[in-house]
């Protein structure tokens, strides 16, 4: 099933507060696993100003999402993705092939419960 759109601030700041991240050339990627596992994943991209104009953060932000369909997000994961510069330019299957890293390995360090 394809990821649903994390909206609410408070969610993304749950993220950053609890979750943990690993970062490529053209994404950073945060993300936690939420209490219930067995919801669908949530994911939400954000490019800042320092990328530049507008055109330049809508374009790398389509990429991405673009990028998101191509790619296995564990179900109920809540994922922040934030653009880098480069991702607005580097070839579309490198920057899936990056997605597909970062979240791999937020997945493999998830916690286990005791």
């Amino acid at each position: 099933m394809p990821p649903r759109r994390l909206q609410h601030s408070k969610d993304i700041r749950a993220v950053f507060a609890a979750g943990q991240a690993s970062h490529g050339p053209s994404v950073a990627v945060r993300g936690r696993e939420r209490d219930d596992a067995a919801g669908v994943a949530r994911v939400t991209v954000s490019a800042s100003k320092q990328l530049g104009g507008a055109v330049h953060r809508n374009r790398a932000k389509r990429r991405i999402r673009a990028a998101l369909g191509h790619i296995e997000v564990p179900a109920g994961w809540d994922l922040v993705v934030l653009a880098k510069a480069a991702a607005s330019s580097a070839p579309f299957d490198a920057l899936v092939l990056e997605l597909q890293q970062n979240v791999s390995r937020l997945a493999r360090r998830r916690k286990v419960p005791a």
